[in-house]
């Protein structure tokens, strides 16, 4: 690869995936990978032929490779699994690869400030779980209610998470511990009531899942999680020690934005892919990847079942004006968490569009799986013949990269997934499994008629940055809907009318909307300040926790949607815990975690010009 190619692909992955630090050093990378042209080429020499040519089955492609930290990377190349292949580089010319690739030099040794006294330590025993998992619990019971008495929260501790600009991974709870991960890769096990820093670990690559928990065939408790380059780890839960670790992904563009899920026996891991970004180049052949869902061991991470969105293996079907091969079926990637029902002995998941055509019937699709060999019981589809990739946004007239669109696929499909968890819950009229898609419409389908819909309700523009993003809630009487319909995702496929940004209370048996609450306009000169409403929100007894995208989190009367309290996070936080400058921004991707007393709210979510953070905030509970 180029190092003009290089460039292309890092200024698309900054503006449309918001890695690592991109948004805050952009001209300082453009610098660095200037400087280091000389030595650039060690890349193309010693890395390309494997990590872009696609025919070495495990070597993650460059954009997969750039979500690794610097300090990661770096290490694979010189004590890790690629010290054999780049042997003969220089410590210079190593470095040159960890910088065109990531944009950035190592970062020194994380600083050891915020650590919790040995008194202190000594009382964290093994202790019950609070929280795990994405929504609250490893089960299909997405979110579970607790009392809570009128009053305000109050901030009690602020925490930074160093090098971030990205909180999104929801913390697991046991006890006094709370587990949580970052986009630098680092997982931080903190006190819940003042927030001293327990344990640290390092992983590989960002986590932007959940951390879960897990019952060790030891007996004692575990955390597990993966990071965006499909690694799997299962860690102690009291001392942060690495028991095991496996990498799922098969392609080289597999990833994981998802979170790990605990089914029995096995652990289930979602993988998406960032193929649908290569294809913006010309010259790749589009495209030959999966969404999948893998089961392994929790005992060591061996492999028990894989299964495939789209089934089959991609095949050549057409050539570009270019020349490029086209291939398919390709895409329906998992971008959330496995949703597990014990009960029926099912997993369901979410997916996306696809990437290339002709399309297939799991796209834009509810999919049960079988939890124990993993084959498809039945699929619901919302929208037929979504085909997708980043070479449309030439397409669309939005020119975010040079080059043309001939790996788009025509016609053009929406791009609007299923990229929330669904949830399952109990009604008066039987269990429903609850989904909101990005077209704005949410389905209610019935888990023991193969996902017959029970009814749809339209509450949203929707759009491919509109309608459900990440979740919804429900107590079992209503269900909770938070709508997005942000202007930077309105294009002209979309339905006409107006965006409607909010949040919607629709009953759970019939789906009528009971009531709607429009979110305010509070983004006044506020540069990368949206309105709307993409993070997955929280049931806690008769109040609803919401987080917007203005860095708002609200808290809503669940009968009525009035408003009882808000908090802007956006904002410079002093004295944190770990000494780290901290500041909030947009709240995107999970919801905010009740343990107890304390309410647990992430801050910065730096996408498509969104307002970037890096803080955990930790609220008191009247």
């Amino acid at each position: 690869m180029t190092m003009r190619r290089m460039r292309t692909l890092v200024a698309v992955l900054c503006s449309l995936l918001a890695c690592t630090g991109c948004e805050s050093s952009r001209p300082e990378a453009d610098a660095a990978a200037t400087a280091a042209s000389a030595s650039a080429d060690a890349y193309d020499t010693y890395c390309a032929a494997c990590h872009e040519s696609g025919e070495a089955a495990r070597a993650p492609g460059r954009v997969i490779l750039a979500e690794m930290s610097p300090r990661a990377l770096h290490r694979t190349l010189t004590t890790g699994a690629m010290a054999a292949q780049a042997a003969s580089l220089s410590d210079e010319e190593r470095l040159a690869v960890v910088r065109a690739i990531t944009g950035r030099l190592p970062e020194p040794a994380l600083a050891q400030s915020g650590a919790c006294a040995g008194s202190v330590r000594s009382r964290i025993e093994r202790a019950p779980v609070r929280w795990s998992g994405w929504g609250g619990e490893a089960t299909a019971q997405a979110y579970r209610p607790r009392e809570q008495e009128d009053g305000e929260p109050r901030l009690v501790w602020s925490m930074g998470f160093p090098g971030a600009q990205t909180a999104r991974s929801q913390p697991a709870v046991l006890g006094e511990q709370v587990i949580v991960g970052s986009q630098s890769g680092q997982v931080y096990a903190l006190q819940l009531s003042t927030g001293c820093r327990l344990w640290l670990f390092e992983a590989d690559a960002a986590l932007r899942g959940a951390i879960s928990t897990l019952q060790l065939p030891s007996g004692e408790l575990g955390v597990a999680f993966a990071d965006v380059t499909t690694n799997v780890y299962v860690l102690d839960a009291v001392t942060g020690a690495q028991l095991w670790r496996t990498r799922v992904g098969r392609h080289p563009y597999s990833a994981v934005t998802g979170s790990v899920a605990v089914a029995d026996s096995v652990l289930l891991v979602p993988l998406t892919s960032g193929e649908a970004l290569a294809a913006a180049d010309p010259r790749y052949p589009c495209c030959s990847s999966s969404g999948e869902l893998v089961a392994v061991s929790v005992r060591d991470g061996s492999e028990r079942w894989r299964f495939q969105t789209v089934g089959g293996t991609a095949r050549e079907v057409a050539r570009t004006h270019a020349g490029t091969p086209v291939l398919a079926p390709s895409g329906a990637p998992i971008w959330s968490s496995p949703t597990v029902d014990l009960r029926r002995r099912r997993a369901y998941v979410g997916t996306g569009q696809n990437y290339s055509r002709p399309t297939t019937t799991s796209s834009d699709a509810i999919l049960a799986i079988d939890l124990d060999n993993g084959q498809l019981v039945w699929g619901f589809q919302g929208l037929a013949d979504d085909a997708y990739n980043l070479a449309c946004l030439n397409a669309f007239g939005r020119q975010v990269i040079r080059g043309d669109a001939s790996n788009c696929p025509l016609p053009i499909g929406p791009d609007v997934d299923f990229g929330m968890a669904p949830i399952l819950i109990d009604t008066r009229a039987g269990p429903r499994l609850i989904a909101g898609q990005k077209t704005g419409v949410v389905y209610a389908l019935d888990p023991d008629h193969r996902g017959r819909v029970v009814w749809s309700t339209r509450v949203g523009r929707g759009g491919p940055n509109g309608g459900v993003h990440w979740g919804v809630a429900s107590d079992g009487h209503r269900i909770y809907v938070p709508i997005a319909d942000t202007p930077t995702g309105i294009n002209e496929l979309d339905p006409p009318g107006e965006p409607r940004p909010g949040v919607y209370a629709l009953d759970a048996v019939t789906g009528e909307v009971l009531w709607s609450h429009s979110t305010p306009e509070r983004c006044t000169d506020r540069p990368g300040c949206r309105r709307g409403q993409s993070a997955a929100p929280l049931v806690v007894g008769d109040r609803v926790v919401v987080g917007g995208l203005d860095g708002y989190v609200d808290v809503l009367d669940a009968a009525s949607g009035a408003m009882r309290w808000s908090f802007n996070t956006a904002r410079t936080y002093e004295g944190t815990v770990n000494g780290v400058p901290a500041r909030g921004g947009a709240i995107d991707g999970p919801s905010a975690v009740v343990a107890g007393d304390f309410l647990l709210v992430s801050s910065g979510y730096a996408f498509m010009g969104q307002l970037p953070g890096n803080a955990l905030l930790a609220f008191r509970l009247p």
